[in-house]
Order: C-alpha cells, then structure tokens, then sequence
C-alpha cells in the first residue's frame, strides 16, 4: 500500500505476520504469511496509528488500495498435479 506523502512513520500490530514500510517511498508491504485459520487468530488483520508531518490533512480515511497475492500449491479449478515428467528438454 503507498502511503500518503504526508505520513512520516507508522506503528502497526499485525496479529498475523509481519510488515515493512519504506519512509522514503511511502510504501507500506504486510506478508501475512501462511494463512491457517484454524489456529484460532481468525481472519488476518493489521491495526495501528500512523505519524503525519505537523500540520498535515488528515489522509483519506477509505484510501484505494493495490492487493497482490498468491497461493502456493491451489487451484481454482481443484486440479492437482502430483507429478510432472518432461522428456527432450532443451
């Protein structure tokens, strides 16, 4: 997520993995990880407070923001390969 020009730091509380942010390019990166609901934290979230340059606005309060993610090993479609043999590589 970039950040406002404005936010000089954050300080955030991940209940599940960890985050990095860049002060000088605002960028704000949270890898959650591996994802086990089943380990009773329930649905990731990052709460926290973020540092403004004095007399700054006040950021958006629902900023668009850009989501990557993958999931290693899945699917969609439910189709699995358990074993790939490749034959005349080049």
């Amino acid at each position: 997520m970039v950040m406002p020009k404005s936010v000089l730091n954050v300080n955030l509380n991940p209940n599940q993995g960890k985050y990095t942010f860049d002060s000088v390019s605002k960028l704000l990166i949270w890898d959650v990880g591996k994802m086990e609901l089943h380990q009773g934290r329930g649905l990731p979230t990052i709460r926290g407070s973020i540092v403004l340059h004095s007399g700054a606005p006040v950021p958006d309060s629902n900023p668009n923001i850009l989501i990557k993610f993958n999931i290693s090993q899945f699917a969609i479609s439910g189709l699995k390969v358990n074993r790939l043999d490749m034959f005349g590589e080049v």
